[in-house]
Formats: structure tokens, C-alpha cells, sequence
């Protein structure tokens, strides 16, 4: 890549570095009083992107191209590289007779910071992965050309307060050192702004359109001069027709600041809560300067006025309603000068939080009751920012039926934030387990001494004020695995407060409380490894079924299909793959329990049959991952008004942070594997399931609407493909939220192993949910006393021998593509016409360019079973890339003799 100089053109403008210059010490020097001289020579010094780790610099400069291969990061990537500290410098330009900043907003693990041949911060001063430092650069800053270095140590995520891995990949081979956020450069006046920060308050009950909201609007401004000065901070709201201004006059001595507030919620200041066996006690924002008697009279824009917006848009997360956003625009004068400008984009929309019976914590938005149904997020392994590729994650997130991610730890950049904001996707964010972060549990990790206390709390103030005004985010989890002790749980209490937090903080992520937060509503039970679809309707809290909050569990291992297996595993690990689940994958896990898919294995070759080849095994694994993530959020969903409601789960986990075998919903090449579309077909808005412990069929409406009067038809069929009888059910119209029991569910008669249920609902005249199931005369059978803390033992498996005995199953098909902007609206029409009747069984689409497939591609359903007769229509929308080349559509299926390939698309 080229090298290109950062400009910060004007007061209140900014800018990011644009690319980085960097070298290791031990080619560059340790000299940072030369090495920041803008007229160094580092002609020789590798290129890189603005957010770089070593390693993600070191790939962008085509080091390693292979590296995500087999064993290739531990194979052919030198870990001593790492061992020594690294050079990043930036040149930047000032205009002239301005205040000058460097914003470090995070660095692994931690640097110097040098300008112009001045070292401006030491090592202790620019220090944590999520700490951002503001340091003025006035007296060592020129106008035009600076330059400005980073001296990054080296670090691991055992000795200090940065990112780790634990079991989701093997680590990084240099930890993720380097600023893997934003470095900024800027000028100002006189009078500097902070982050401005938005709460919102809503009157009204849950569902109704209310007639205004209150805003409170609090911004910290500075005096960075050496004289006093009075600063006008003016403000405006903007968005959906709304416009609203306040402006506020504020004496500041040398070198001052003071924190200013404008509007108010009219009862008093509810900014952080302590939540004790369920009640809330609200905390009061302590009196700020400048401040009235709520009530007294004062002029517009003065403490104490209101700001109110009349008929505000109200966002709502994903299935709720709309996500409308309001920005905020904030400037600083003085003596009629612009001095700084900052701005915010906000939602209005409100958050609280109450324990429920059965020990679940139950999320409230603007009043209403949500059901948590998310995954767990991992961001890439070198921590790499590729905007395209994250809004297509996110896309396949909204498209699967989500409305939630939790990133434990190993949190984001702000587009991240900014997107989940416009997709609706609730964000639980949080610190994370077994590493340094969590080192008084025992997991893992140096004893924190007092300078990690210090950066603790200076990491969470800082996330406060990037989460603090993103709708997205509905609470923070200050533990994970453990709830973090009472020293340590009362600074990040105090970080929030300080930061205006305004939203539920959550001791953890297990059942763990704290005497600061009270309890946490979560619990933490697992499983992590394979369990069958019954498992999921289990009731004891103690489990990880559909009562209460999990907030991490799954069933575990994920096979991706064959595409991206060949992609990432040798010839020799595939083999292995199928043969012999038990031994080591390096692209399971580090050495643990899920380094390997033994229980995985166990399961599919008990109940599926012994796989014959590795495209045998890929098949089956599908369905397997298939039916266990739909029965997981099946009965998630189907409690959610229970006297002891599933409250909400975190499906472990949503993405990997490079090819992975283990816990993902789609695969790191965007591509999406049988848990995706299990999971998907349970999240539809009006559904129709069967209840794996009442073996009944039942409906949910998830959405916001009552229905019209709906009909189920249930069909049961033999794995051979005849029919084995077909009924039709009534219901009246169902109600949001509501769950009915239609009728129960016989096997047929002459029914030996495995046989298929076929539930479809109408609406009206209108198919609106159909479902496919598998299911066995021979049942799974729980073993509780044979199980661990991250699977459950069976002493019997289902037996579905019969699927992998079918004839290939012969069907037709048709594509078609036309343009819609920058996508392609790819249709695809599938009919069984086998004239033996043999169902054609997992039938997926995918989108191909030459050998290669194109991901994210958002089909409204696929892994789709038809029976004799039958014809689906499915339609998926993709963006080609530039130079693609002719398009096909590969259709793919369980029992089909080889893929049909149709097209070229027109």
C-alpha cells in the first residue's frame, strides 16, 4: 500500500491516521528522539493500515498469504519477531496557531508515545487495549509537517489488560500488539469539547407512541490556554424533522474544565442503577456547575431547561419496531471563534432490567419486555478493521433472525456500534474471562497490582463514553466467567457513573452477583459440546435449557461445509476430520477439551451411521448442526412467558475469529453451514415447531401484530418417501407474543427408525412458516449422571440409520438472476419429481463464481426438505464483486448423487 500523510485541516476537524510506517527495533533502533523527527528516513519500513497489529501488518504487506492454512501461523510464522518492541510512525500536518492532540483510542498493550523528537507519554500513560489518552502536543507541535511515533512493547495476555483467545482459536503469534484502534491527531482553540452524551427519557406505556421525550445533553469543556476564558457551547439537535437548539455561557479559568448539562428528565437525574433482588435504586448525577432547583424559571438553553422532542421517533431493537437516529452537533467559541465542534448519533429509546422467577434477568425496552436471542461475537484474530466485511457479518446477523451479540471482550471499533444502532441488533458488552482480566479466579493470569487497577478503571471510563449514546448497547457486563471482587467491581461501578452510564451493569456472565451490582440474572451452565434437540426443553435452572438467562451455550462443534473446509484444512487434517474425530484439530481449539470433535463424532456416527467418506461426514454433519440449533432457540422462544421464562441466551458462538471447526453460525468465510439455517427457520416471526418434550406441535407469533386465524397442517411421512397420514388444525387468532399447543404428534404405526414430520402454517390462504423435521421411533435418552460441564451424557441416541440408506433423490430446477442496484436477486425454483417419491432432503443453494463461492449471500431459506411433488422457490440477494465473472447457482443436497450447477446467470 501507499504511505499517506494525516492532514487535520481546521479547529474541531480531527483525522485519523491514515497508514502507518513501522519496523522492529531490532532494524529500526530504540533512538524514538530521532526515529519522531519528521525528516527520518523510513524509506525501508513496511506500510500498513491505520489499525494494525504487528501481524495484521506484517499480512498486508503479503507476509505469510497463507497463513490461516492447516498449521501454517505455528509453522512458518516466527514468534521471536515479537519478542522485542516495534516502531509505528505517522507524518501529520497542523495549520498554524492552534492547540494541538494526539488521541490514542487503544494500544496492546501498551507504548511511548514520541512527537517531534519529544517523548510526550511514557509506557504507563498509553497503557491497556481499551484505555483512549488525550495528550496535548502544543509545545512540541509546528505548523505544516510533524510526525509522531509509537515505541509498542511486547505483551501477552496473561501479564497485562489486553485481548486474549482462550479457547476460540490458537493465539495470535504477537498478541495483537500495536494500535488496533484509531490514533488521532487534531487542533482546537482555546476551549477544547469532551464527548457529548445523550440520555433519553420516554413518558408512556410499553407500545404507545409517546408525545415527547426528554433529553439531558451533558458535554465536558476545558480551558487549554494559559489565560482565562468564556466559552459560548451552543448545541443542536437534528433528525426526522425535529430541531432543537440550546447554548450555554461558562467562565473558565486557565486551564479549567467544567461538565456542563442541558434539559433533564424532569423527576431528577436517573443516570446509573444498583440493582438489589431484582428493585432498581437510581443513583442522582450529582449537582453540576451552573445548576438550578429543578423547577426554578430560566431562560432557553440555561441548567435546568428542558429539552424536550415532540413526537420523537423511538428506536426499537431488530422485530420491535424501527430504528430511527437523531444526531447531535456541539460547538465551542470563543470571542465568536469556532474552537471545537463534536457530534453524537443517538436513539431515543429507553433500557431497564429486572430478575425474573427462575433466577433470568429480562431486558426491557421502552417499557416493553424483550427476549435476548443472540450470539456470541469474535471480532478477526489480528483484530484487522475491514468495514465491507463486518457490515456483511452483521447483514447475515439481522438476516438469521438475531435481535443480540455479546462480545466478551475483545470489544469493537465504533462502526460496529454504529451499524448494530441501524440493524436493530442489541449489544451486551463486556470484559473477558481467563486471562488477566479475570486473574483473582484463578484461570489464568498475573495478580493485579495497583497500576492494573488504574488502567482497569481507565479502560472502562473510556468504554463508557464510546458505548454511552449508541441505542445498540443495553447494558455492560462487568464479568464474565466470574464476578470481578468488590475493589475491583466498585471501580468499574464508579468509571460508569462518572461516565453518565445510564444503562444496567451486570455483575457477570454467570449466576455469580455482586454486593455493588446485586445479581448478575445470568448463568453460565453450557454446554459447549454436542447435545441432541431434547436437550433444550430441559427446565432445571442448573442446565442450560429454556428457563432463565445463558448467557454462553450451544451444541458446540460446527462442521463447515466443503468449500471452506478445503480452504482451511489439509488433505491429511480432512482425513483425520472424518475418520478420526477424537485426535487434535489445530482449527478446533488450543489444547482442551474442544481441540477436538470426539463427542461430536460420537454422536453423528451413532445416530446418523459411521460416515463413509469425508463428504458423507460433512453431509450428516449438517443435519446434525441443523436440528440442534433450531431446537435451541425453539424452545428459548417458546418460554419466553413462562411462569419461569428463558429470558434470554447467547448462542456460543455467532462468528470465528479465523476458520474454525468449533461454535459458529456461519463460517469465517461468511459462508453458512446447518446451524445457521436451524437456527434461522426457529427465529421466523410466525412459526410453527415441534416440541421435543411434549412431542406436540405448537405456534409462536414473535411479532409486534395478532394474526388472523391461522391453519397448521401436519404431515408425517417414511423415510422412503410415502405418505403416513395428513391432518389440518384450526387456530384463532393468536396474539403478540403468544404460544399455542395445536395437537399432539403419533409416529406412524409402521414406522421403524427414523421418519419426517412436515409442520406448514397459513395465514389465511398464505404459507407463512413450513418445517422439517427428522425424528426416530428410538429416542434420545438424557444421562445426567454421566455428563461435565461442557456436555450432557446420553445413555440411548435417536436413530436416523434409515437417512443415510436413501436413494439419491432426483429433482429439477431453474435460476434466475435480475439486478437490484449493487445486488443480485438470485431466484432459485426446486422440484422433487423423483418418480420413486424419494424426498430430496437438505437441498442448498449457493452462488459460485468459477470455483469459488460467494459470501454473504441472504437466502430467505435453504437446507429445505421436499417431499414427492413438492417445489420450492427460494430467492437470494448477493453483491458481486467487481470482475466476478459469470455467475452459477450450485445446488447441493443431503441425498442428491452429485451438486446441480445451473446458469450462467444473465
Amino acid at each position: 500500500m501507499t504511505y499517506a500523510v494525516t492532514a487535520a485541516r481546521a479547529r474541531g476537524e480531527p483525522a485519523s491516521v491514515r497508514s502507518w510506517q513501522l519496523a522492529s527495533s531490532l532494524d529500526a533502533g530504540d533512538d524514538g528522539s530521532v526515529i519522531s523527527l519528521a525528516a527520518y528516513n523510513a524509506g525501508s519500513w513496511l506500510t500498513a493500515p491505520p489499525r494494525s497489529t504487528v501481524m495484521a501488518a506484517l499480512l498486508a504487506n503479503g507476509e505469510y498469504p497463507d497463513v490461516f492454512y492447516s498449521t501454517n501461523m505455528r509453522d512458518r510464522v516466527d514468534g521471536s519477531r515479537f519478542a522485542v518492541p516495534w516502531w509505528y510512525r505517522a507524518l501529520f500536518t497542523l495549520p498554524s496557531g492552534h492547540h494541538a492532540f494526539v488521541r490514542v483510542d487503544g494500544v496492546i498493550p501498551r507504548a511511548e508515545l514520541w512527537v517531534n523528537g519529544h517523548r510526550v507519554a511514557d509506557a504507563s500513560a498509553v497503557a491497556g487495549a481499551y484505555v483512549v489518552s488525550v495528550h496535548d502536543i502544543t509545545p512540541v507541535a509546528v505548523p505544516g509537517l510533524n510526525a509522531l511515533a509509537l515505541r509498542v512493547v511486547p505483551g501477552h495476555p496473561m501479564e497485562d489488560l489486553s485481548i486474549g483467545w482462550v479457547d476460540w482459536s490458537q493465539p495470535p503469534p504477537d498478541h495483537n500488539m500495536g494500535p488496533w484502534r484509531d490514533v488521532i491527531v487534531g487542533c482546537t482553540g482555546s476551549a477544547r469539547l469532551g464527548p457529548p452524551h445523550v440520555v433519553t427519557a420516554l413518558a408512556g406505556l410499553a407500545g404507545e407512541s409517546p408525545a415527547e421525550a426528554d433529553l439531558m445533553v451533558t458535554v465536558e469543556v476545558s480551558n487549554v490556554s494559559t489565560r482565562a476564558e468564556t466559552v459560548l457551547v451552543a448545541g443542536e439537535v437534528t433528525g426526522h424533522g425535529a430541531r432543537l437548539h440550546f447554548a450555554r455561557e461558562v467562565a473558565l479559568a486557565a486551564g479549567a474544565g467544567e461538565v456542563l448539562r442541558f434539559g433533564g428528565m424532569g423527576r431528577g437525574d436517573v443516570v446509573f442503577e444498583h440493582e438489589h433482588g431484582g428493585s432498581a435504586r437510581p443513583g442522582r448525577l450529582s449537582a453540576l456547575p451552573g445548576a438550578v432547583p429543578e423547577g426554578a424559571a430560566v431562560p432557553s438553553g440555561a441548567a435546568g431547561a428542558r429539552l424536550v422532542l415532540a413526537g420523537p421517533k423511538v428506536w426499537w431493537p431488530a422485530g420491535e419496531g424501527d430504528q430511527p437516529l437523531y444526531r447531535l452537533a456541539v460547538t465551542a467559541t470563543v470571542g465568536g471563534v469556532l474552537s471545537d465542534h463534536a457530534e453524537a448519533r443517538f436513539g431515543v429509546r429507553t433500557v431497564d432490567s429486572e430478575v425474573r422467577p427462575g433466577g433470568g434477568r429480562q431486558f426491557r425496552v421502552n417499557g416493553r419486555p424483550v427476549q435476548i436471542l443472540g450470539a456470541g461475537w469474535s471480532p478477526d484474530l489480528f483484530l484487522r478493521h475491514d468495514h465491507n466485511r463486518l457490515a456483511g457479518q452483521l447483514a447475515l446477523t439481522r438476516h438469521l433472525g438475531l435481535n443480540a451479540i455479546r462480545p466478551e471482550g475483545k470489544l469493537e471499533n465504533p462502526e460496529f456500534y454504529e451499524l448494530c444502532d441501524e440493524l436493530g441488533l442489541m449489544v451486551l458488552p463486556g470484559w473477558e474471562c481467563c486471562d488477566k482480566w479475570e486473574a483473582w479466579a484463578g484461570t489464568g493470569g498475573d495478580a493485579w497490582d495497583d497500576a492494573d487497577l488504574e488502567v482497569a478503571g481507565r479502560s472502562m471510563a473510556s468504554e463508557a463514553r464510546l458505548l454511552r449514546n449508541h441505542p445498540s448497547v443495553i447494558a455492560f457486563l462487568i464479568g464474565s466467567d466470574f464476578a470481578p471482587p468488590t475493589d475491583v467491581a466498585r471501580r468499574y461501578a464508579d468509571a460508569l457513573e462518572s461516565a453518565g452510564w445510564h444503562l444496567p451493569v451486570v455483575s457477570s456472565a454467570c449466576a455469580q452477583g455482586s454486593e455493588v451490582t446485586g445479581p448478575s440474572g445470568m448463568k453460565m451452565t453450557g454446554p459447549y459440546s454436542w447435545v441432541p434437540p431434547v436437550y433444550w426443553y430441559e427446565r432445571d435452572p442448573n442446565l442450560g435449557g429454556a428457563v432463565g438467562f445463558n448467557s454462553e451455550t450451544s451444541a458446540g462443534h460446527t462442521v463447515p461445509r466443503l468449500p471452506s473446509l478445503r480452504r482451511m484444512l489439509s488433505p491429511e487434517e480432512l482425513e483425520q476430520l472424518w475418520q478420526q474425530p477424537h485426535l487434535p484439530q489445530y482449527h478446533a481449539a488450543p489444547p482442551s477439551v474442544f481441540d477436538n470433535l470426539s463427542v461430536f463424532g460420537q454422536a453423528l456416527s451413532a445416530r446418523y451411521g459411521q460416515p463413509r467418506s469425508l463428504e458423507d461426514f460433512v453431509r450428516k454433519a449438517q443435519l446434525a448442526a441443523y436440528e440442534a440449533a433450531r431446537a435451541q432457540f425453539e424452545a428459548i422462544v417458546s418460554r419466553a412467558g413462562a411462569d419461569e421464562p428463558a429470558t434470554g441466551v447467547i448462542y456460543w458462538m455467532l462468528s470465528a475469529p479465523w476458520p474454525s471447526l468449533n461454535w459458529q453460525l456461519f463460517d469465517y468465510y461468511l459462508d453458512t453451514p446447518g446451524s445457521y439455517w436451524g437456527a434461522g427457520k426457529a427465529l421466523e416471526g410466525l412459526h410453527v415447531f415441534y416440541a421435543y418434550d411434549r412431542r406436540s406441535v405448537q405456534v409462536v407469533n414473535r411479532t409486534v401484530r395478532s394474526t388472523q386465524p391461522l391453519d397448521v397442517a401436519v404431515r408425517r411421512w417414511r423415510a422412503d418417501g410415502p405418505s403416513a397420514g395428513e391432518d389440518h388444525h384450526g387456530v384463532g387468532p393468536l396474539a403478540p407474543r403468544a404460544v399455542v399447543e395445536v395437537a399432539g404428534v403419533e409416529t406412524p404405526g409402521d414406522a421403524e427408525g427414523a421418519w419426517f414430520l412436515e409442520l406448514e402454517l397459513l395465514e389465511g390462504d398464505v404459507p407463512v412458516s413450513r418445517n422439517v423435521y427428522w425424528l426416530s421411533t428410538v429416542e434420545d435418552v438424557l444421562d445426567p449422571g454421566n455428563a461435565s460441564w461442557h456436555y450432557m451424557g446420553l445413555s440411548q441416541f435417536a436413530d436416523f440409520h434409515a437417512l443415510g440408506e436413501m436413494r439419491s433423490a432426483q429433482v429439477s430446477s431453474q435460476a434466475r438472476a435480475e439486478r437490484a442496484g449493487a445486488e443480485l436477486i438470485v431466484t432459485l425454483t426446486v422440484s422433487n419429481d423423483d418418480p420413486s417419491g424419494t424426498p430430496a432432503v437438505g437441498l442448498h443453494p449457493s452462488v459460485t463464481a468459477g470455483d469459488h463461492i460467494l459470501a454473504p449471500v441472504l437466502w430467505d431459506d435453504s437446507d429445505v426438505t421436499l417431499f414427492a411433488g413438492q417445489t420450492a422457490t427460494l430467492t437470494g440477494r448477493v453483491a458481486p464483486p467487481s470482475g466476478a465473472g459469470p455467475l452459477t447457482v450450485r445446488l447441493e443436497g443431503f441425498n442428491l448423487y452429485r451438486p446441480m450447477v445451473l446458469g450462467p446467470l444473465s
